[in-house]
């Protein structure tokens, strides 16, 4: 026994490596018969969540060792610190009796929580069909995040912008009532619950200063047209001042000879275009 633990150490210090970006270092120890598997990690977020496996290469690392002789930090969805250690109980029955073997640390990132950059505060104003941007740092890179609007607890948009994770997402307020008591949740693939943003009132397109300013101005604009008899023809001086083409009437020109009428032609009226050099 204290042979085969030699030979399985031996191995250990020689043949093990790194195959994650994350794990910088790597040891193995024998306590109380047990082999004690020590890996060290940079660079992890705050209450960020991982999988980890262990592999062997008695089956040329091509499934995890599981079971209740792999204890420590490994698993599904575990924190995990600068450094760490994997317990192999029982190593002759986990490696069925090989002696030459070798290790390696498998670690994915499965949770990274998101952290809201802008908005911030206790609430915010958004202006219907009006540009908005967002910023969050967190989640799992290019995981598809999904942007829902609620009132008042009740889904009034449902996935009106989808996108990427990278960080930012700009689009355009939805069309919904304005008022208050209006909220919106990013759902990432990767969390259990939505992100929600601050209370948000939607608020009209236009200002209100801007509708009186261009209200305003068009009623200006007709008087002017009233007044100096500009004669501004457009659909909306029509619509505002309605059509007076009943109200003119056109003299004939006493110097101008009127041209006969043109005679019928089958079908209709038959005219010809001259050409001009």
């Amino acid at each position: 026994m204290k042979r085969f633990y030699f030979l399985l150490i031996a191995c250990f210090l020689f043949t093990i490596k790194s195959y994650s970006q994350t794990v910088m270092t790597i040891d193995v120890s024998i306590e109380d018969l047990d082999l004690v598997v020590t890996y060290g990690v940079a660079g992890v977020g705050e209450n960020q969540l991982f999988d980890v496996a262990l592999y062997s290469s008695k089956d040329n690392f091509s499934s995890p060792l599981t079971g209740d002789n792999i204890q420590g930090t490994v698993g599904y969805k575990i924190p995990i610190e600068s450094t760490n250690t994997i317990i192999v109980k029982n190593p002759l029955e986990v490696l069925e009796g090989i002696s030459n073997v070798s290790f390696k640390v498998k670690l994915e990132l499965v949770y990274n929580p998101v952290f809201l950059r802008e908005p911030t505060g206790e609430s915010f104003k958004q202006r219907r069909k009006k540009p908005m941007t967002v910023l969050w740092r967190g989640g799992l890179k290019n995981e598809i995040v999904n942007f829902d609007l609620y009132r008042y607890d009740e889904l009034k948009k449902d996935n009106f912008y989808s996108t990427r994770n990278t960080g930012s997402a700009e689009f355009k307020m939805p069309k919904v009532d304005k008022g208050e008591g209006y909220s919106m949740r990013m759902e990432f693939k990767s969390m259990d619950s939505p992100v929600v943003l601050p209370p948000l009132k939607v608020k009209s397109k236009k200002s209100a200063f801007a509708r009186i300013f261009n209200l305003a101005l068009l009623y200006a604009i007709a008087d002017a047209g009233v007044y100096f008899g500009a004669g501004i023809d457009t659909p909306l001086m029509t619509a505002i001042m309605g059509s007076h083409e009943e109200d003119v009437v056109v003299p004939p020109d006493p110097t101008v000879t009127p041209l006969p009428d043109a005679p019928d032609a089958p079908g209709g009226i038959s005219f010809t275009i001259p050409f001009f050099r």
